[in-house]
């Protein structure tokens, strides 16, 4: 070996020492080996997040702290998401909350979405709802964005946890429908039994037994077809509960064994030490105490080896307890000592985190410690070696160049891989692009069937009253009629302008509906009142009449009046709505009606003897424009808004609408309405007719009405309409003509004022008009017949307020209060 050699392997050793004093290794910064560890680190995450972890942990030391780097970011994301994995919510939010300031994930909505979906459920874990919904929706409208329907229905199900978690199954039932929509599209198989499972537990938490059983089986199915023995152990113990629950223990026991069976199979210890304390209550409730005792056992076992100490803690007490009822109690009191010591480690559990964290941080102290030590020696040893500096140098240089050239290597390969990057999530973005266009497409194709369904539904009932209106009215023309026919013919135009207004009250109630603007006025709801007024009401119905229907209220409902706070309108509306049902599907037999009280809801009913609804179609009935086709030659009419509206006014009333029917047997329409303090009270004569006066005969010749009307068919209808009455009647045509006829005549006592009017308007009249004249009364007549017109009218000042089409009979009355008000005035 010659000189230079030797010189050579000096400098190398040299080297070799001085770079590995420092605190990292040259391997540690290799962007290759970074690179590799982060794949790895990702890799591990579902399948081991403890070992992703530290992975993670391990790379972040390379890192400086406030780098912005491509690759911090990613580690930083896996470390977040490992500890979310691991239930350390606290954790994981503090870093994701680092993330989310990132412009690596601002700049890429995708990454956002999923780091925002994340983040919510971190808080929804740690149980702020609140919070967690917000950033739910925050994520769901990026995944719209980017169009992005997995992300979609993965928000979905979760929100529908949360309100399943609040009892509010209706919502949460919605939610697991709309997203197991989104998985059906996407031909998510596992995840649509996921929803399945979810939407059974909703029913099971309602204790609907048939339902629950129903739901786990289609998820059951789901799940042998892929293959997946761990959750087809997971339903079957799931189906065994909710069997025992019903008291069918055989169908339980069942269940059971085939859960044990594939938990074995999988060797998942902890499914087996719950299935065997399944097994184990099973047992004893069938007094097989021996049999029972063996599975307790087998439980302790398998949760003792994966130490799931609280179900631990509760085998034994339930062990215990077992051996007490046998009067075994020496084998009792050791099962209750051992169930007490595993209680008292649980409560011990975070000491011991704690002493754990101050350990760590201790021997992160020592290390600390040592590599200071090294750095100290480090340079007592570089001072030793100063005269190999120059040669040292030139190592360094090559080193460096070396380094330099790989580097370029490894940055022409992250970005040829990122480019493909790119170009696969543009493909995948235009895949799903096509595949939500497609749904779209088949969605404005059912919205345009049902559109052309709803115009020709809407010109039958239309046409149909309008033909008789016409027919009739020209029969009225004819001088020969007798007065019989005349006045038979004035009934069935009359009957027909009811319907036709029906008509158009559920549209309008069905578009208030879907514009979420229909307003509930809420007051003291007599219940007796309102089924005596049904009663009376379908009572005149021509199939009872004809004796063809026996009508029925339920005795109990009617023999005290129950009292309640509800909006009294609707309620009256469902019900009509209901009856008018049963009597149009029932030809002859019985209709009842009535209410029970049940778990602080008031339970309604409606149920007929009719034609009864196929099993098939017990949901189109509440779908807007609805209709069962029964195969049969007798067409029913109507509009098919009346179930649905019925259904949405319940639910804004805070209950729920079903059904129950057999064909050819009958149908029973149900609906609750919570019971908002409701009191009992003895039977108690209402009225719900404020303006309701004594009968006598209509004499108003001294008073004068101005009629504020510039359409000159309404006007004549008001002015026959007060023909009779004697009263002085004046026209105006506009609102300025009213404030000057009534500056010029102090004779008028009351104005009938129509609201849309030119020049100035029925508000700003009544304004100007009440602020000179505050004596003389103001009724509103007006074709806007929604809530909030009324409340506008009594506002701009009116004392009173009437639709059109006017009832006569009501503009009688109403005015007639007016008119005797201003003779009270008079008299005193």
């Amino acid at each position: 070996m010659n000189h230079y050699s030797i010189l050579v392997i000096l400098f190398i050793n040299i080297f070799t020492c001085n770079v590995s004093g420092n605190d990292i290794n040259i391997y540690e910064v290799d962007s290759e080996n970074i690179s590799q560890l982060i794949k790895r680190a990702d890799q591990l995450l579902d399948t081991a997040p403890d070992s992703s972890l530290k992975i993670a942990e391990q790379l972040l030391k390379t890192f400086n702290k406030n780098t912005n780097s491509f690759d911090y970011c990613k580690v930083l994301y896996i470390k977040a998401r490992a500890n979310s994995y691991l239930e350390n919510y606290n954790k994981a939010l503090s870093d994701f909350q680092l993330c989310l300031s990132n412009p690596y994930f601002i700049n890429d909505s995708l990454l956002l979405a999923d780091l925002k979906f994340n983040i919510a459920r971190c808080y929804d874990c740690t149980s702020d709802i609140n919070t967690a919904i917000q950033i739910y929706l925050e994520a769901f409208k990026l995944y719209q964005k980017k169009k992005d329907i997995y992300g979609q229905a993965k928000v979905l199900q979760n929100i529908g946890i949360i309100e399943s978690d609040k009892r509010r199954d209706s919502l949460a039932i919605a939610y697991y429908k709309k997203s197991l929509e989104l998985y059906k599209f996407l031909k998510n198989e596992p995840k649509q039994a996921a929803i399945l499972q979810n939407i059974g537990v909703v029913y099971l938490n309602q204790e609907n037994y048939p339902k629950t059983i129903e739901y786990y089986n289609k998820a059951l199915k789901i799940f042998i077809s892929v293959n997946d023995p761990e959750d087809i152990a997971s339903v079957e113990n799931n189906l065994g509960i909710a069997y025992e629950r019903l008291l069918k223990f055989q169908e339980a026991l069942k269940h059971y064994d085939k859960a044990l069976l594939y938990f074995k199979k999988i060797n998942s210890r902890t499914g087996l030490a719950y299935i065997h304390d399944n097994l184990a209550s099973l047992y004893r409730r069938l007094n097989k105490n021996e049999t029972a005792i063996t599975h307790y056992k087998l439980s302790i076992m398998y949760a003792d080896s994966v130490q799931i100490l609280d179900l631990l803690a509760f085998v034994n007490e339930e062990m215990a307890s077992l051996l007490e009822e046998m009067g075994n109690y020496q084998g009792s009191l050791k099962y209750y000592k051992a169930a007490n010591q595993i209680e008292d480690s649980i409560s011990n559990e975070e000491s011991k985190k704690r002493l754990a964290e101050a350990e760590a941080l201790f021997h992160g102290e020592l290390k600390d410690f040592e590599i200071q030590k090294k750095e100290i020696q480090l340079k007592a040893q570089m001072r030793e070696n100063s005269i190999y500096l120059v040669a040292l140098i030139l190592l360094i240089f090559m080193f460096c160049f070396l380094v330099w050239a790989y580097r370029k290597k490894v940055l022409a390969e992250n970005q040829i891989r990122k480019h493909q990057e790119i170009l696969e999530d543009e493909v995948k973005q235009r895949t799903n692009e096509l595949k939500l266009e497609m749904f779209e497409r088949i969605a404005a194709e059912e919205a345009d069937k049902l559109k052309t369904a709803f115009l020709a539904n809407m010109s039958h009932e239309i046409r149909t009253p309008m033909n008789a209106i016409l027919a009739f009215s020209t029969f009225l023309k004819d001088p020969d009629i007798s007065g019989t026919q005349r006045n038979e013919y004035v009934k069935y135009i009359n009957s027909c302008s009811i319907s036709l207004l029906r008509l158009i009250d559920d549209i309008l109630d069905t578009a208030k509906i879907e514009a979420r603007q229909l307003k509930l006025t809420e007051s003291a709801c007599y219940v007796n009142s309102v089924l005596n007024e049904l009663f009376v009401y379908f009572q005149n119905h021509k199939k009872c009449k004809e004796e063809d229907i026996v009508l029925q209220v339920k005795t109990d409902c009617i023999a005290r009046n129950y009292i309640f706070s509800t909006d009294v309108t609707r309620l009256r509306q469902i019900f009509t709505n209901l009856l008018d049902n049963a009597f149009k599907f029932t030809e002859k037999g019985k209709i009842e009606f009535g209410f029970e009280i049940k778990d602080g809801f008031f339970q309604f009913y409606v149920s007929d003897t009719g034609s009864g609804i196929p099993k098939d179609k017990t949901e189109l009935v509440f779908k807007r424009f609805g209709q069962v086709n029964d195969n049969s030659s007798k067409v029913y009419k109507g509009t098919g808004l009346g179930l649905s509206i019925s259904k949405n006014l319940t639910e804004l009333l805070g209950g729920k609408m079903w059904l129950e029917s057999l064909e050819e047997k009958g149908t029973c329409f149900y609906f609750t309405i919570p019971a908002n303090n409701y009191e009992v009270s003895e039977l108690i004569k209402t009225s719900n007719d404020e303006y309701s006066l004594p009968q006598k005969s209509i004499a108003w010749k001294n008073f004068t009405i101005l009629v504020a009307e510039d359409d000159d068919l309404n006007y004549k209808l008001i002015q026959i309409a007060l023909n009779k009455t004697q009263a002085n009647i004046i026209r105006a045509y506009n609102g300025e003509e009213v404030l000057s006829l009534l500056s010029e005549n102090n004779n008028i006592h009351g104005v009938l004022m129509d609201i849309q009017m030119p020049v100035l308007d029925g508000y700003e009249t009544t304004r100007r008009l009440k602020s000179k004249h505050p004596e003389i009364f103001v009724i509103a007549q007006t074709a806007f017949a929604m809530s909030d017109d009324k409340d506008k009218c009594l506002k701009a000042g009116c004392d009173d307020y009437i639709s059109k089409p006017i009832d006569i009979d009501e503009l009688h009355r109403k005015l007639g209060c007016h008119f005797e008000k201003l003779q009270i005035k008079e008299d005193s």
